[in-house]
């Protein structure tokens, strides 16, 4: 068995059709990766990881679900976040507007400069 380390050369040079891509299978409306590999998976946290388990993606599709994580949801997404503090690379990504955050335009009653203080404190 032949082992190849990896440089940065060797990762941006790395054929995209053999990168692979793990997506949870109970994410509804999957990104597409092409020309990525796709893999589903059940994963314990995120939405989407890379093959190897460094690097990890958590996706919410708007900004009315980022505030029901800091509402209803919040002790599930702090669990989440702290899990995701044990990978080498993770992010959250909202799908909408910073400014609709900003200016409480969100269907929960939540207080705008609350939003934005717990968005702040969340590491």
């Amino acid at each position: 068995m032949t082992i190849t380390k990896l440089t940065p050369y060797r990762i941006r040079c790395w054929p995209l059709n053999q990168v692979k891509v793990l997506v949870d299978s109970r994410e509804q409306h999957r990104w597409d990766f092409s020309p990525l590999q796709v893999q589903l998976a059940s994963l314990a946290t995120g939405d989407y990881s890379s093959l190897c388990g460094r690097y990890l993606l958590e996706r919410t599709n708007s900004v009315d679900e980022l505030v029901s994580c800091m509402t209803s949801g919040r002790d599930r997404f702090e669990r989440e976040l702290e899990w995701m503090q044990s990978f080498a690379s993770a992010i959250v990504v909202v799908e909408g507007a910073y400014t609709d955050l900003a200016t409480g335009c969100y269907r929960s009653k939540m207080d705008k400069n609350a939003a934005l203080t717990t968005l702040v404190a969340w590491p």
